[in-house]
């Protein structure tokens, strides 16, 4: 069956009458109203009553069963101490005398003992007026009349009225930005302040850590405000103990916002970005010879035709990689180049003394078929092609980025690729990076296995979808919020593939900018939707508006695709799965 929001969705026939459903809450509520004015007018104490009850359940905060209990019980003494009430005793203030006839003789002397105690005896009532009222206020809630005035005040105060619109723009021309509103722009203890609401720039929105550990999708086009955001994140998380990671694929854009989160936490800035003449190196042969084989040969693509070639480089890379550890060589992307042929081979089996892994090495060279061959020229190509590329450099520099180092204490580490400069280069360079990151994942989950600790650590990858790697992508967010390293994954656009579309639209937390049309739709459909009355006016061709209309059940969006569409700079459509809220929050830049 289509969906709510298909454009062939067919209504679910009624299967009650809504009009008796409003008529029963109406009269319901009619029904309390006049029993609780009665009361009142009755026994005027028990409104004190009511007000004492109310703090004091305010105050011991009791459960709704002790409650009730309580509020029959005094409602009981009322009863049995009724005798003792002077009914309408206020109006003997108005009009001594007039009712000597009609009530006891205590109703015409208000200034008696006889009122004292019976004010004493109307205080029992208050608590069960105070239920009452409570029941009261709920059932109106129900009523035709009171929905539609909600939903007209709900409409006024997210701008879906011409009203509420007009003055959302006139707010955001000549009203103090929402720093300037909020009592305090800082981070609350234990928290992540984002930002204000957008409807009311004095109440902060304030996120949870563990809001994040979810996950968190950062779309937004150009311009939109997603590095402001980014960076408010990242400062909220390192203000709560996080280290940070920072893939920026857009080359450049959040260098400098890096560094000052450094500076301003006094964190170790390790940078990485061929660009820089100052920045440190990048070893891909970090790890085990199974971890090493898995992260470079995962960086390339076979086919199906070369599917055999990926099974030599599988077969003979963490044997090189063992051979290059007895023989004392550099662990280096150019040294495993060098070994991975032919003759680079014979020469590293005459440096090894281990008779069995020099037999190993041997008969790769001299069984292999033109199969197995073929697939050791291949490998010294694939990897000549990383370092003859745009990032060559960083693979043969002294100084490298150890993520040892950088994930067992909180730093800030800040990796460049400029997708538009030389987008095979970050291709490649891309895969090596996610592998890393996964197998990272790996060994910090096997620590919480075993019962230890891990650094918290915020990996942000900007432009993510630049790098071509929906599968590696989907499989470090199932495994990254164990590890204690959510991502936060930024983007103008979403994922054109269909599962990590799935995948970035399911994480906990969504902070969505502006965006185009037919993203907005698909995202506006994870807000979800609520229920609400639709009114429709009969219209007279002669006198206009009749007192006639009808209404009926609809479902509407949370957050509609026109107000992603329309979000100014800065402002964000919120949604939280752990807390189950969402918000429009305009989002405070870092200081």
């Amino acid at each position: 069956m289509a969906g709510p929001l298909s454009d062939r969705h067919v209504p679910t026939p009624a299967t009650s009458d809504v009009g008796t459903e409003y008529n029963l809450w109406s009269n319901v509520t009619v029904s309390l109203g006049v029993v609780i004015g009665i009361c009142v007018v009755l026994m005027p104490g028990m409104l004190l009553g009511a007000v004492l009850a109310w703090g004091a359940w305010k105050i011991t905060r009791p459960s709704w069963p002790t409650i009730a209990i309580l509020s029959v019980g005094f409602a009981a003494g009322l009863v049995i101490e009724a005798q003792l009430i002077p009914w309408l005793w206020p109006l003997g203030f108005l009009f001594p005398g007039r009712l000597y006839d009609l009530l006891p003789t205590s109703s015409v002397l208000p200034w008696s003992t006889a009122v004292w105690h019976g004010c004493a005896v109307e205080l029992q009532g208050g608590p069960l007026l105070l239920l009452g009222t409570e029941a009261f206020l709920s059932t109106r809630e129900r009523t035709l009349t009171s929905g539609l005035f909600t939903q007209a005040r709900q409409r006024e105060r997210t701008g879906s009225s011409q009203l509420g619109s007009l003055l959302h723009h006139y707010a955001s021309i000549v009203s103090p930005v929402a720093k300037l509103m909020l009592a305090s722009a800082d981070h609350p203890p234990g928290g992540i302040r984002l930002g204000a609401l957008r409807d009311n720039r004095r109440k902060p929105f304030d996120l949870d850590p563990s809001e994040l550990r979810l996950h968190t999708f950062l779309p937004g086009a150009s311009g939109s405000g997603k590095t402001t955001t980014l960076e408010r994140l990242a400062d909220g998380a390192m203000r709560n103990g996080a280290g940070l990671v920072i893939i920026d694929c857009k080359g450049g854009g959040l260098g400098g916002a890096a560094e000052r989160l450094a500076k301003r936490y006094r964190l170790p800035f390790l940078v990485v970005d061929p660009d820089d003449p100052e920045a440190i190196g990048y070893n891909p042969c970090q790890g085990s010879p199974a971890d090493i084989a898995n992260k470079l040969i995962g960086s390339f693509t076979f086919g199906e035709a070369g599917e055999i070639y990926k099974q030599v480089g599988m077969h003979v890379v963490p044997l090189v990689i063992r051979g290059m550890l007895a023989a004392g060589l550099p662990l280096t992307l150019r040294q495993l180049a060098e070994s991975c042929s032919l003759n680079g081979l014979r020469l590293l089996t005459r440096k090894i003394a281990d008779e069995g892994l020099q037999d190993e090495l041997t008969a790769i060279v001299d069984d292999a078929d033109a199969a197995g061959k073929s697939g050791i020229i291949s490998l010294q190509h694939r990897f000549g092609a990383l370092l003859q590329g745009a990032f060559g450099p960083l693979f043969t520099a002294d100084k490298v980025l150890d993520w040892e180092d950088v994930f067992a204490r909180p730093s800030v580490v800040y990796i460049c690729l400029s997708a538009t400069a030389a987008s095979e280069d970050v291709d490649l360079m891309g895969r090596v990076l996610i592998q890393d990151l996964k197998q990272a994942c790996a060994r910090r989950l096997r620590i919480v296995a075993r019962g230890g600790t891990v650094a918290p650590v915020l990996c942000a990858i900007d432009e993510f979808a630049a790098l071509n790697e929906a599968k590696q992508i989907i499989d470090l967010l199932l495994q990254a919020r164990q590890a204690a390293m959510p991502l936060l994954l930024a983007t103008q656009f979403l994922p054109q593939d269909p599962d990590l579309r799935k995948a970035v639209l399911q994480a906990g937390l969504l902070v969505v900018h502006r965006l185009e049309a037919a993203d907005a739709q698909d995202v506006a459909a994870q807000f979800g939707t609520r229920p609400t009355w639709k009114v429709t006016h009969q219209i007279d061709w002669e006198t206009g508006t009749t007192a006639k209309g009808s209404i009926r059940d609809v479902e509407e969006y949370v957050v509609h695709p026109n107000t992603l569409r329309r979000l100014p700079v800065g402002t964000a459509a919120v949604r939280s799965v752990a807390t189950d809220r969402h918000a429009i929050v305009e989002v405070i830049p870092v200081q």
